[in-house]
């Protein structure tokens, strides 16, 4: 995930999706959620694989915007299966909340763990679920909901459940391992496939869900100090008899009654203005969007016509946007190097923003 990060922001900015699910994270103990970490995004929800070295081949992280009221649903870890997240995302009013998991399958999974995921699946179908992820059973055809000895349970429970399967092309090759499932009737609308982050060989799947989510306002308020009345300003402090109002108070009760007065006059003539959240990478570039946009397009190209050609087209764009987004940001960090003691709030800012944002 940590060598892909990079090209997703740029991707998140282009597309501004509210919940990013991933799979095969790699995640581990040794890195901290502050560097999972995108901005405008809740701290991510996760869990790492831990049957194997440095997390290799699992794990699994769930990204969602600030300002949806989210929080993580740990009751479903009771039956211990490898690896899945959930959460709760408040709805509209009288609406049930909607439970959102994210579910990776190893190839290697074990009939116990199968097992367990099926039980899983159960337990959450009995909510408004939608559930996401790599489950890795090839032998399924979706179309003919027919499938071989390794995944028929896994097919059964999603039939006895009520559970619509929305995925209807690849996403890995010629197989459909990646899934999207809801017990919500026409909850899920518009699926497609917009190719790979960075050289993953599983396609990403863009989707819209149409349920009504309860949105709150995380912009604060800042004062607009170019918009100030500062001769106004000027004229209320000079109204203010200070030789009697400080008359037999003590410094510190002085100090305390001019702050409370400026602090009165600045609310009287210095308006708000509503924060600008910058989520935008500090490096990305205007070419760097457009070729981001140009693979995504190279992509369904290849979806569409299955030839060589429009696939060695793609790979090119694919190899092309990895090393800009590398060639993008070491540029922009050493420029900010080089013009520290001229630029010093820029570096400064470009620091803290590299630090963990949000909290869920």
């Amino acid at each position: 995930m940590l060598n892909k990060k990079e090209e997703l922001k740029v991707l998140l900015e282009d597309k501004n999706y509210d919940i990013v699910a991933i799979t095969e994270s790699w995640t581990h103990q040794e890195i901290i959620n502050d560097e999972l970490c995108i901005p405008g995004y809740h701290r991510p929800i996760r869990q790492d694989r831990t049957d194997t070295q440095h997390g290799r081949g699992g794990g699994v992280l769930l990204y969602i915007r600030e300002e949806y009221t989210v929080s993580e649903d740990s009751s479903l870890q009771e039956f211990q299966y490898t690896n899945s997240v959930w959460c709760e995302i408040t709805t509209a009013q009288n609406v049930p909340k909607l439970l959102f998991g994210v579910v990776y399958r190893s190839p290697n999974s074990s009939a116990d763990n199968n097992k367990k995921l099926n039980d899983l699946i159960v337990k959450a179908a009995l909510k408004d679920v939608i559930i996401v992820g790599d489950f890795n059973f090839p032998g399924i055809d979706w179309p003919t909901q027919l499938s071989d000895k390794h995944g028929e349970d896994f097919m059964d429970t999603i039939q006895d459940n009520f559970l619509v399967q929305y995925v209807d092309f690849p996403t890995r090759g010629n197989n459909c391992l990646d899934l999207i499932l809801s017990n919500v009737p026409c909850i899920i609308e518009n699926v497609t496939s917009i190719g790979c982050l960075g050289n993953s060989d599983h396609c990403m799947i863009d989707f819209d869900i149409t349920a009504q989510a309860d949105k709150q306002q995380v912009t604060g308020l800042i004062p607009d100090v170019k918009n100030a009345n500062f001769h106004k300003l000027q004229n209320l402090l000079k109204d203010v008899d200070w030789e009697a109002e400080f008359q037999g108070k003590s410094a510190s009760d002085m100090w305390c009654y001019m702050l409370k007065t400026l602090n009165r006059f600045t609310n009287i003539c210095v308006p708000m203005k509503p924060r600008k959240n910058r989520n935008r990478p500090h490096w990305m570039t205007r070419n760097l969007l457009c070729d981001i946009r140009k693979k995504i397009k190279l992509w369904r190209r290849y979806s569409s016509m299955r030839d060589q050609q429009s696939y060695s087209n793609y790979k090119d764009q694919q190899r092309k946007v990895i090393r800009e987004v590398k060639k993008a940001k070491i540029l922009y960090e050493k420029n900010l190097v080089q013009h520290v003691k001229e630029n010093s709030k820029a570096f400064f800012a470009y620091a803290r923003s590299k630090q963990g944002q949000g909290k869920l």
